[in-house]
This record gives C-alpha cells, structure tokens and sequence, in this order.
C-alpha cells in the first residue's frame, strides 16, 4: 500500500489502457516477516477482453531489475568510473548465474551455482 500500485492496476483495469514502466521503485516483504525490502521492478499491464470487449482482467509481467539499477547508480556516482567497476562485475556475475539457472531448469536439472563465475 502506499506505493501507488492498486491505482495503477485500477486505472489500466477501468480504462483498458495498458502500462509499462523500465524502473518501478516497490517495497515488498520478501520473507513474509513484515520487513519491506526495496527493489525495482520493470512491469507490463495488458487488459484481457472477453469476445464482447469487456475488460475481464488483467496480465502482468514484471522482472525484477534491481541489480542492474544500483549498477548503473553506483557508475553514475562514480565520476572516473573506477570505484563502479566492482559492482558492476558483481551484478553482471549474479546476472549469469541467475540466467544459468534458468537454463538449467529448462533444460529439466538444477545445478548448484555455488563456485560458479
């Protein structure tokens, strides 16, 4: 609550009209312990129709970009560039493992990413 997403859901469900956004700043409680950790998330909102034209629901992707945000922030703040250098390899190494992952799972076994990159 608070952070403006029932009435971007409520809008693009009244109104039909779809919506995306690249860098959405959400706090979510990922542990279900109350605590909310910030993240950001790129997201897209469709309307679903029924035959007759009536909106019936919606369909939402999101993706959670938060590393690759605090990436690009922690090379904006760095005005030579260097200092980032080490965040953006420790992201750009989380985001091959995760996609790793992904392969692996497809692909129908999960390996340990434990020791990889």
């Amino acid at each position: 609550e608070g952070q403006g997403l029932f009435e971007i859901f409520d809008h693009a469900f009244q109104t039909g009209e779809p919506f995306f956004v690249a860098e959405m700043p959400v706090a979510l409680d990922r542990k279900g312990t109350g605590q909310l950790d910030p993240g950001y998330y790129a997201f897209n909102l469709e309307p679903i129709r029924s035959p007759a034209g009536v909106i019936t629901g919606l369909m939402a992707v999101c993706v959670e970009v938060t590393e690759q945000v605090l990436a690009r922030h922690a090379v904006e703040a760095d005005e030579d560039g260097l200092g980032a250098k080490g965040a953006v390899d420790e992201a750009f190494g989380r985001a091959l493992r995760m996609a790793a992952e992904l392969d692996a799972r497809a692909a129908g076994s999960v390996p340990s990413t434990k020791g990889m990159l």
